[in-house]
């Protein structure tokens, strides 16, 4: 309806200003035509005019004065009288004495309604010896008027039924353009989002219409797959909390029993205090991913060295690694530097530390690198574990995903650790990858960080 009120408005106001336009070319092109013959008519009269007395005599052409031609004349003598005038319009002066003193100076065209009639005059001076004569011509505008009257009604018309069938016409166009988006909207009012087969039927047009339909089917898919990977990660985010709440129910359960001795109570909190840690750790790793879906600023970085930060990281597990009998070596340059946050960066190392640990046999070693290769910044763990199974690598950064168990040790983690690592990543405006040392010497994580 809006297309349709604003082309209705805009060609109306086209024809009617185009049809103004065509009528006054018409009307100035029809008294140009006019003016032409009554200048031509005035100059054959003026050959009637003596060049020596005042008599006029017009029998051998009397037809210069008569009506036969659709037009009139009058001549006035140097005295101002009326000396000739035709049949049409009597002894009545055409012209007053201020306009024949004009029309002495200068020859002019007027207008002039006569007899409910309108005229267009013009009136010449002729120069004699004897005086300036003055010759009236002049022709009813009727004619004209009729014509103009009669091609005012054929436009009036003319841009009615133009107006009329373009309208019809732009209804017909608009509502065909636009049927195929009401159809989208309707189809769209009447879909399920959860239902991963919904798709919106697009038109075959290859138009800015068919474009839009794929770009709704685009962002739908999008929208059900993160649905989906929500729901994935509600259900496993609960099958992780489900374990250390379980544990410390029993364990509080059983401290509660009578007949404990104060060792078994011990070890009851002791139990119970891990599995709150645990709980708690969770609950930050979540909050941490959480935020990162939804695009909050996890890093604030600052350019820092980072041998130190890694170094702290190394100290942080060197007792737990020294439980383990697994060796720990930091290689990293004073030189480097990077735009890092250093809490951050710490988190992820702390993980791919922890994930390392628990791969890593008896006797083996974990080196932290930090290194540069082709204008970037590599952040490296590396074990001798027994690596990544190829089929893991491709998934290893998605959440709750654990490693197969020759190469996670126990029984911990809850497979949020890479994702995080790649989170931090992500946040420093880098990447992370996962892959195997060659000769199953054990694996590397590779946090990438720009210079």
């Amino acid at each position: 309806m809006r297309l349709l009120v604003v082309y209705l408005v805009a060609s109306t106001v086209l024809a009617v200003s185009g049809g103004i336009v065509f009528e006054r070319q018409l009307r100035d092109g029809l008294i140009t035509s006019m003016d032409t013959a009554l200048q031509a008519r005035a100059g054959e009269i003026a050959q009637v005019v003596p060049e020596a007395g005042t008599e006029l005599n017009f029998q051998d052409e009397p037809e210069r004065l008569t009506s036969s031609r659709a037009t009139f004349a009058q001549i006035f003598a140097p005295s101002g009288e009326l000396v000739e005038a035709s049949e049409a319009t009597g002894r009545r002066p055409l012209l007053n004495a201020a306009e024949l003193a004009t029309a002495r100076r200068s020859a002019g065209y007027l207008t002039r309604r006569l007899n409910g009639e309108v005229l267009r005059l013009r009136a010449e001076p002729v120069a004699r010896p004897t005086g300036k004569w003055t010759i009236v011509v002049g022709g009813s505008l009727e004619p004209s008027q009729s014509a103009i009257a009669r091609v005012r009604r054929d436009l009036l018309a003319a841009v009615a039924g133009l107006v009329l069938l373009g309208t019809a016409g732009v209804w017909l166009l608009a509502g065909t353009a636009l049927r195929p988006v009401e159809r989208m909207r309707l189809a769209a009012e009447d879909m399920h989002v959860r239902d991963p087969a919904s798709r919106l039927e697009v038109p075959a047009t290859r138009d800015e219409i068919a474009r839009l339909g794929h770009t709704f089917n685009d962002l739908l898919a999008r929208l059900q797959e993160a649905m989906r990977r929500q729901r994935r990660f509600v259900a496993e985010a609960g099958h992780e909390l489900r374990s250390p709440l379980a544990v410390l129910q029993a364990e509080l359960e059983l401290a509660a029993k009578p007949g404990r001795s104060r060792a078994e109570l011990a070890a009851a909190v002791d139990n119970a205090a891990e599995e709150s840690r645990r709980l708690s750790r969770l609950a930050d790793n979540l909050l941490f991913l959480a935020q990162s879906d939804e695009g909050v600023p996890l890093a604030r970085p600052q350019r820092l060295p980072l041998a130190p930060i890694l170094s702290r990281a190394v100290d942080a597990v060197t007792k737990r690694a020294c439980r383990r009998a697994v060796g720990l070596r930091v290689d990293a340059p004073a030189g480097i530097t990077a735009d890092i946050d250093p809490d951050r960066l710490r988190q992820a190392l702390d993980n791919l530390l922890d994930n390392a640990l628990r791969a890593t046999p008896p006797g083996g070693d974990i080196i932290v690198r930090a290194r540069r290769q082709d204008g970037r910044i590599l952040i490296e763990v590396i074990d001798s574990g027994p690596g990544f199974l190829e089929g893991f690598l491709p998934s290893a950064f998605e959440r709750f995903r654990r490693a197969d168990n020759t190469r996670t040790r126990d029984g911990e983690g809850a497979g949020l650790g890479l994702a995080i690592v790649q989170a931090v990543a992500e946040a420093h405006e880098g990447s992370a990858e996962a892959a195997n040392q060659p000769a199953s010497a054990g694996a590397v994580v590779r946090i990438i960080l720009p210079r």
